[in-house]
């Protein structure tokens, strides 16, 4: 076994190794699939520099870890003020990707500036967040905007879920308190709403009252009252859910005189 020294290891002097434009420089290829270990560097920099592509492979494994005898020490990857992309995972092939560990107060953050943070956006998959072991708890916040949860077919809620509506009369306030016959009411709360609905008939011949929920202003609606005659004032309640974001209309036909009507708003 020889051993090859060059250099001077006294501050300020380097070891240049270079080659050709169409050459490589190889460290540690010979030894004929013997396991070797190869350092590069001590307690200082290693830099890479030009134009060109450094790459690192291994037959098995590749750690890049921080040295272990010393504090405060780290692994950056792209703390340089450029915009190249950094890629992890992204060879087409079936491989498997953890980052963190599950170790003491271990802590993982996911931080962007203005850009969004997508997390399964690509293919059809299971997304899994959080876990139901111990005393758990998976906080989902936002500001000024909505946490919206859409699916093109149902959602299944836990029915632990717990929720702070606020008040009844700070929700009928929020709503309205009234509905005119024929025209559409959006429910802009914010919450899902129990409507009670109160139509106050003085007179009706031949009447039928009507009423839709729907996405739209102009949801299909369903007979609540068919056909009905009065000479002298009558209160027709009925109530509807309305979905935070939804139309409720109530409508009238047949020969019917209205004098108002009513809501009052229940928070679900």
């Amino acid at each position: 076994m020889a051993t090859i020294t060059n250099g001077i290891c006294t501050n300020n002097k380097e070891i240049d190794i270079q080659s050709g434009t169409t050459g490589r420089i190889s460290i540690g290829t010979l030894s004929g699939g013997t396991a070797q270990i190869i350092q590069i560097g001590a307690v200082s920099f290693l830099t890479l520099t030009q134009n060109a592509n450094a790459v690192l492979n291994a037959a098995k494994f590749l750690n890049l870890d921080a040295n272990t005898l010393s504090s405060g020490g780290g692994i950056n990857i792209g703390t340089l003020v450029n915009p190249s992309a950094i890629n992890i995972g992204t060879v087409a092939a079936s491989i498997g990707i953890t980052i963190g560990n599950t170790t003491g107060g271990s802590n993982l953050n996911l931080r962007s500036g203005t850009g969004a943070i997508n997390i399964g956006t690509s293919i059809a998959k299971t997304i899994t967040i959080g876990n139901v072991t111990g005393i758990t708890t998976v906080n989902i916040q936002a500001g000024s905007g909505a946490v919206n949860i859409t699916s093109p077919t149902a959602t299944i809620l836990s029915s632990s879920i717990v929720t702070a509506p606020t008040d009844s009369n700070t929700a009928t306030t929020a709503f309205g308190t009234s509905l005119t016959a024929g025209t559409a009411l959006q429910n802009t709360t914010g919450y899902n709403l129990l409507v009670n609905i109160s139509v106050n008939v003085t007179a009706a011949t031949t009447a039928t009252i009507v009423m839709g929920v729907g996405p739209t202003s102009t949801p299909t609606t369903n007979t609540v009252v068919a056909s009905f005659s009065t000479a002298v004032l009558e209160l027709v309640s009925f109530s509807a859910i309305v979905p935070n974001s939804y139309y409720l209309l109530v409508d009238t036909s047949g020969t019917i005189t209205v004098a108002s009507i009513t809501t009052q708003v229940c928070p679900m």
